[in-house]
């Protein structure tokens, strides 16, 4: 993995509860990893959740990429596609968050509660079903912040 050491494009820490919550919604491929917590001399049970951005659900040919300076429409077919030119455009580049591809309209060929997006930057990583949403508000897990976002456009294809 050519990036950062802390990046939190790649996932993030739950607890027992969360997990739990998380496990019962259709995620993309991941992995929870076992996190030793102390505070306060006592052991806490958590868990980093490992989201991978390669095999999401994305329907690349029905769904729409920028270049964020200039609003041209960019076309990608597939994830690995996408990290092959961010490597070409950012070898000149000192950060690597400087190549602002972004998506407009994401098309998911099957259902999907958490989205992590692919083509991150700085901002927002994680988008969240109303369902999962709903979820982490009824449970009233504190640590996250959910805000609405207009963008991107989340459609199925399915």
């Amino acid at each position: 993995m050519d990036n950062p050491d802390i990046n939190s494009s790649f996932g993030f820490i739950l607890s027992a509860k969360a997990k739990n919550i998380f496990e019962q919604f259709i995620l993309p491929d991941h992995k929870f990893f076992p996190v030793n917590v102390i505070f306060n001399g006592k052991n806490h049970e958590y868990y980093f959740l490992l989201v991978a951005k390669e095999n999401q659900p994305i329907n690349y040919n029905q769904s729409s990429f920028v270049v964020k300076k200039t609003n041209q429409d960019f076309t990608l077919n597939n994830y690995h596609e996408y990290i092959e030119i961010r490597e070409k455009r950012t070898k000149n580049l000192k950060n690597w968050n400087k190549f602002n591809i972004k998506e407009t309209k994401i098309v998911f060929h099957r259902e999907l509660d958490l989205y992590s997006r692919i083509t991150s930057y700085v901002g927002i990583d994680f988008y969240l079903s109303e369902r999962l949403k709903e979820a982490i508000e009824e449970a009233e897990l504190s640590g996250i912040l959910i805000h609405k976002e207009a963008k991107p456009l989340f459609f199925s294809s399915y």
